[in-house]
């Protein structure tokens, strides 16, 4: 019976001794600072937000000669504290190789998200002076949200898009959970929400290290230029009993392309009922990328009182900010109505491989017919016509009284000599 209270008694010392190992998760690193080796290590599992732990370091004269009048000094930004008593270690004198050790005791704020932060330090002698710092790990027990990524479908996005859906992936790197969580997406300028809650999302909870996902649908202006944009999530959440937000950022890279406006449409001259026409119209790319293998066409509309004679022109490489003419031909019916009539054209090209099509719509205008110089010669054709025939008539009425009166004479002349 001893022996086995024995035996479990050690059993227990032995565990209460690894337990601490085992939970102890020791973390150290070596720098080369000057003529120093600097070693440093510290207890992952006390290096918490709100809490303080211990930073060994130790520092090795690693030169061929003594140094002397060294110092050791913290320069700690956010999220680490020390107490001023140990912000600076006086070492002294240090011999070849010889080495030194101090423990200090850092404070980390309490509303640390879970990171790798610098902690600053300064380290001189009698000869020289260097700044570096040591890398700490901090683990937080709170909720740590950040942007795990960011993807979108399309998986580029470009301008003149519409309803492209944006997936943001949130991972909770701590290990509170974070309850009732909500993003709203605010957007840059040239993006917009494609309706009114398209901008919001409601996840509910993320458990601590773990993921969801929030989806908003988005819209991207049509004169939107190439470049990388920054998006931003405004977070919402109970951590515990307490209310919580949180802002995130988040890269939109925009790939740019081309870009179509129609800047003029120019008769040559006044179109009227009963004519053919021609139109020019003048294309730009306004966009950040060549336009090749262009082609605008226009779509006739069954209840407009002009046909086009070909409809679609091939216009073929446009680089950004360069202009091109197309020429149609119309013509116009002869009982047309003076107005002015909207045509939608369709824009093809190819731009980096891929086939775009971009709308827009141009005027024309049908005014009341005229008459023209050719008109009122027509009219002074026809009244010439139509004197010359009456004269004509005349002068064979004329000439039929004459040769009728001739003729009566003749007889009767003839009869006098009968």
């Amino acid at each position: 019976m001893k022996q086995k209270i024995l035996t479990i008694t050690l059993i227990l010392i032995l565990v209460a001794n690894i337990v601490p190992l085992v939970n102890s998760a020791t973390t150290s690193d070596d720098l080369s600072v000057g003529d120093y080796d600097i070693t440093y290590s510290y207890d992952l599992a006390q290096a918490q937000a709100g809490e303080r732990f211990n930073l060994k370091i130790t520092i090795t004269n690693a030169d061929t000669e003594d140094k002397d009048d060294i110092m050791f000094s913290f320069d700690l930004n956010s999220p680490f504290d020390i107490s001023s008593d140990d912000e600076e270690w006086d070492i002294g004198d240090l011999s070849a190789g010889e080495s030194i050790s101090k423990i200090f005791r850092i404070e980390v704020d309490e509303n640390t998200d879970s990171d790798d932060y610098k902690a600053k330090f300064n380290l001189e002698d009698s000869d020289d002076e260097w700044n570096d710092y040591f890398t700490i790990e901090v683990n937080s027990n709170k909720a740590d949200i950040i942007i795990a990524s960011v993807e979108s479908s399309p998986l580029t996005l470009t301008p003149n898009l519409n309803d492209a859906k944006l997936t943001v992936h949130l991972e909770n790197q701590g290990t509170e959970s974070a309850k009732f969580l909500k993003a709203k997406l605010i957007l840059p300028e040239g993006f917009s929400a494609t309706n009114s809650y398209s901008d919001t999302a409601s996840i509910g909870t993320i458990a601590g290290e773990s993921k969801q996902n929030a989806v908003f649908y988005i819209n991207t202006d049509k004169t939107l230029k190439s470049g990388v944009y920054t998006g931003t999530i405004e977070l919402i959440y109970k951590e515990g009993s307490q209310d919580k937000t949180k802002t995130l950022q988040f890269d939109l890279p925009v790939q740019g392309s081309p870009q179509f406006k129609i800047i003029s449409v120019i008769p040559e001259s006044k179109i009227m009922p009963k004519q053919t026409s021609k139109i020019k119209v003048t294309l730009t790319n306004t966009g950040d990328k060549k336009a090749e293998e262009t082609s605008i066409k226009v779509f006739e509309k069954s209840d407009y009182p002009f046909s086009f004679t070909e409809k679609t022109y091939y216009i073929g490489t446009l680089e950004p900010g360069q202009s091109s003419t197309a020429i149609f031909e119309l013509t116009t019916d002869s009982d047309a109505t003076a107005n002015t009539y909207i045509v939608n054209t369709q824009i093809r090209t190819v731009s980096d491989g891929s086939v775009l099509v971009s709308e827009e719509s141009m005027s024309i205008r049908i005014y009341e017919y005229e008459k023209t110089a050719s008109d009122y010669l027509k009219i002074i054709g026809i009244v010439t016509l139509i004197i010359l025939a009456l004269v004509g008539f005349l002068l064979y009425r004329i000439s039929k009284k004459r040769k009728k009166n001739s003729t009566k004479e003749i007889a009767t002349l003839r009869k006098i000599i009968r």
